[in-house]
């Protein structure tokens, strides 16, 4: 536990194990439905390690590994609460925990996959939460994705299914009817949290989706992380007359492009000995993050003595088009105003 950094051990002890945060509530509830004890560790170290580079905001890691857990616990409560849908279900959900009398709960990292997903693994009898480890896995569309899956998720594994987990480290593979069995980890009479990493998960199809749930604002990293990561990407430029063209976006990296763009090619006033610019290209620290977020992009004559310059807003126009691959939102736009936006997310 020591060798992780400093914020995510106050979070483990502040977010996760805190007996009355919303983590802990959640496993007291789910007890409360299920009949059986629920309880919580984690091999915090590991997690970190596969999953760094998808949190560059280091606050919002433990958070956002909690809302999933709690997601699930709130999806699975749901469904075994909702005896006129799911009663079959539940039946079959009992007997499977009917020998251990314990609901485990493993978090693993799966080498591909575009979303959350939740297995579950007979020899074990396991449940297992898995985190894209190729994608941003975000909480808001969880309780929905595992939803989907519990549908399917004690069905036999067929040959199309990929029911089939590929261990990587000190985790082996050991095949059997049911899932391929992890190494295990201590057996007790609680549920055991434990984190590893896996390649194949369980498809598993949609019955009725569960409704999505806003992500909780400790999961929400700071503005010039978020708008950098999160689609789509919106600019809006408008136009004041002939000479001041102000570019209002979301993706700083975008702005900054087209600002770098401009200033490498604009040519300075022959008639002024100060050797400036016709034109100012000036980037603006947004109101909001630490100081190191820009949301605005401003062009405009350099000072008075070049008032009358022209500021050709059609050569912004085009570049948003045709270099950032952003498209004109018509409805949006209008008489001085164009709105832009990218539904792609650039490469990091």
């Amino acid at each position: 536990m020591s060798q992780l950094p400093l914020q995510i051990r106050k979070d483990i002890r502040d977010v996760f194990e805190k007996d009355d945060g919303a983590v802990q509530k959640s496993f007291v509830k789910l007890k409360e439905i299920v009949g059986y004890p629920v309880s919580c560790t984690a091999e915090w170290h590991m997690l970190w390690a596969e999953l760094e580079s998808l949190c560059p905001d280091k606050a919002t890691f433990v958070p956002t590994i909690a809302k999933l857990v709690e997601a699930w616990c709130h999806s699975l409560g749901k469904r075994l609460e909702d005896d006129s849908r799911f009663e079959a279900w539940t039946e079959l959900f009992l007997e499977k925990l009917k020998l251990v009398n314990v609901l485990k709960l493993s978090i693993q990292v799966a080498a591909d996959g575009p979303r959350v997903r939740t297995a579950w693994s007979g020899t074990k009898s396991t449940f297992i939460i898995l985190l894209p480890k190729t994608a941003k896995f975000q909480t808001m569309h969880a309780a929905s994705a595992f939803g989907e899956d519990f549908e399917s998720i004690f069905d036999p594994p067929t040959s199309s299914s990929h029911n089939q987990e590929v261990v990587k480290g000190h985790h082996q593979i050991h095949d059997d009817e049911d899932w391929a069995e992890l190494e295990s980890v201590a057996e007790t009479k609680s549920a055991s949290l434990s984190i590893s990493t896996t390649n194949r998960v369980a498809v598993a199809y949609p019955s009725e989706p569960n409704p999505d749930v806003l992500p909780s604002l400790e999961t929400l990293p700071r503005p010039e992380i978020l708008f950098q990561t999160t689609t789509p990407y919106l600019m809006l430029v408008s136009s004041n007359g002939l000479n001041k063209v102000t570019i209002n976006g979301t993706h700083e990296p975008s702005l900054r492009l087209l600002a770098e763009y401009l200033k490498r090619w604009i040519r300075t006033d022959p008639q002024d000995v100060r050797k400036i610019p016709y034109l100012r290209i000036k980037l603006n620290e947004s109101n909001f993050g630490f100081g190191m977020f820009s949301d605005s992009l401003t062009i405009e004559p350099f000072d008075h003595h070049q008032r009358h310059g022209v500021v050709n807003v059609a050569l912004i126009l085009a570049f948003i088009q045709g270099v950032l691959g952003y498209h004109r939102v018509l409805e949006m736009s209008g008489a001085g105003n164009w709105e832009f936006r990218r539904d792609t997310p650039f490469a990091a």
